[in-house]
């Protein structure tokens, strides 16, 4: 039997709940343990950080959070605090890539093409600052050194005009399907960069179809080079192998 993580939750969300409510532990990821909180009728998902994640930022999370409120695929959020985020729980299925209906594929894709669309006040990420900031918390070594130097040759192709909002951190458990939609969370990687990024995330989870990929295509940037599809697929290849190096030596 596997023990489950204890909760204390923040005397602030307490104050803010009006009440001890009833807890489940739903998960964890990388950097975080999503619970839920029941007080009567009212559901919520509180997201409490575990510790920091190279490249993600709460302060980036916050401001996008705030640019995307009222939007039908962001999280409804009640309450930021340092030790966590509290949304309304509005998840009515397991997200499962593998039995989308065409309609929650296409609510989704449309979901991400209007994020590319919106205006968003945060930094534009740096991407050759956060390659070495990766290698360098990863130990150079001659494995490191050559994925941090094919990453940042690929990114150097790069315009500042391909810049727009993006999630940059899209899988399934990033995921929550409420009725015929889905909702994006944990936007601690948003920022404003490349949006190849999300649409090769994208094409990872769901195998997209040559219509699907037309239709982000519409809405992408013209890449710079040829074979657009497989060199940004082994570009976040090689950053997702890079980071993993980073993560593992900083959790030592």
């Amino acid at each position: 039997m596997t023990n489950q993580p204890i909760l204390h939750l923040p005397t602030e969300l307490i104050t803010w709940l009006k009440t001890l409510p009833d807890i489940d532990y739903i998960g964890a990821g990388t950097a975080n343990q999503h619970w839920r909180l029941t007080c009567g009728s009212q559901r919520y998902i509180w997201r409490e950080r575990i510790h920091h994640q190279p490249g993600s930022s709460q302060i980036a999370e916050r401001l996008a959070l705030q640019c995307l409120d009222g939007r039908s695929w962001a999280p409804k959020v009640c309450l930021y605090l340092e030790e966590g985020i509290l949304f309304y729980d509005q998840a009515t299925h397991t997200f499962d890539p593998q039995t989308l209906t065409p309609s929650q594929r296409q609510h989704l894709l449309h979901s991400i093409t209007e994020l590319w669309q919106i205006p968003f006040q945060g930094h534009q990420m740096n991407y050759t600052a956060l390659i070495k900031n990766y290698a360098d918390l990863a130990g150079h070594g001659a494995d490191t050194d050559a994925l941090a130097s094919s990453l940042l040759a690929e990114s150097y192709l790069w315009r500042d005009e391909m810049m727009c909002f993006i999630h940059q951190d899209i899988h399934p458990g990033n995921l929550l399907l409420s009725n015929k939609q889905v909702i994006l969370i944990d936007w601690e990687y948003a920022t404003r960069g490349n949006p190849w990024i999300d649409a090769i995330a994208l094409q990872r989870m769901l195998q997209l179809t040559q219509t699907e990929r037309q239709f982000l295509m519409h809405h992408l940037p013209t890449y710079p080079a040829e074979n657009a599809w497989s060199r940004m697929s082994l570009w976040l290849t090689q950053l997702d192998a890079l980071w993993s190096r980073a993560q593992t030596k900083q959790s030592w």
